[in-house]
């Protein structure tokens, strides 16, 4: 499915309209723990029961609990960075590393599974990937410049959706992918924002504001940080449309911020700062 260009220009108007923006001003800030990582922080995600998986650039997989309390940790034997993390099911937790085209799963206590490579259909050409909410995987393939639902066990292609009679003409470079709610959003960083596909492939919408390179997603909305670096987190309601943004009490450039009730987790490079809001 096309959008018409008067939907692209209301989605495009809602995510720029400024006055609908709320400070939150009446929490109280404490700062609980300050991390600092071995190197450089490359992804993370949350896991729907509190917890923090952290990766970086050197390959170690570090998990905290809310407060900032060092769990387990992994150094895979893998000679590579993760590119992308999905840890919102603590079942089963997916690494996906795109210089080896290959996925390892993980319990929750980060013990991993065998490395599965990618279909060899795919000549090594997926760009990021993560799980469908049915145990499958959604993928971006540079090849073809398309999106792919894959089934990872039998090494199947089970969906395709060209991209090049969808997306306008212009540089894709594509970064993190989720599916939420019955929606897949990916993320396109020489342009800013994300695309969003239903869970069969269509294409349904666009939101220009959020920040392509940090995104992530709490209740119903989906949240960012400031992508000049400013010290804020916008926020954005996927039903109602309406934005808010919140003012972090930190003197540096944000990276990324994960959210956990009143539980923050804001990272700048490699330092992560655990902070518990209250009223």
């Amino acid at each position: 499915m096309k959008l018409r260009g008067f939907e692209w220009a209301l989605v495009a108007w809602i995510g720029s309209f400024s006055n609908v923006f709320a400070q939150n001003t009446d929490k109280q800030w404490t700062l609980l723990r300050t991390v600092s990582l071995p190197s450089s922080f490359v992804c993370g995600s949350a896991t729907r029961d509190g917890l923090w998986l952290v990766a970086t650039r050197d390959g170690v997989l570090q998990m905290f609990d809310s407060t900032g309390n060092a769990r387990q940790r992994l150094s895979p034997d893998i000679a590579a960075s993760p590119s992308h993390i999905e840890a919102w099911n603590p079942l089963k937790i997916m690494v996906f590393y795109r210089d080896l085209q290959q996925i390892i799963y993980t319990d929750r206590f980060l013990l991993p599974s065998p490395a599965i490579g990618l279909p060899e259909q795919l000549a090594s050409s997926v760009r990021t990937a993560c799980p469908s909410a049915d145990n499958q995987l959604w993928a971006i393939d540079d090849n073809d410049f398309s999106l792919k639902k894959i089934d990872l066990l039998n090494q199947q292609i089970l969906l395709t959706t060209p991209l090049a009679l969808l997306l306008p003409n212009q540089q894709y470079d594509w970064g993190q992918i989720h599916e939420y709610q019955n929606l897949v959003y990916v993320a396109n960083k020489p342009a800013g924002g994300l695309i969003v596909f239903d869970n069969m492939g269509n294409l349904k919408k666009k939101l220009p504001m959020v920040n392509a390179l940090a995104w992530n997603f709490w209740g119903d909305e989906i949240y960012w940080p400031e992508a000049t670096g400013k010290p804020e987190l916008h926020f954005f309601n996927l039903y109602n449309f309406k934005e808010r943004t919140i003012s972090i009490p930190i003197q540096t450039r944000i990276d990324n911020v994960f959210i956990n009730q009143n539980y923050w987790l804001v990272i700048s490079e490699n330092q992560l700062y655990f902070y518990k809001l209250t009223n």
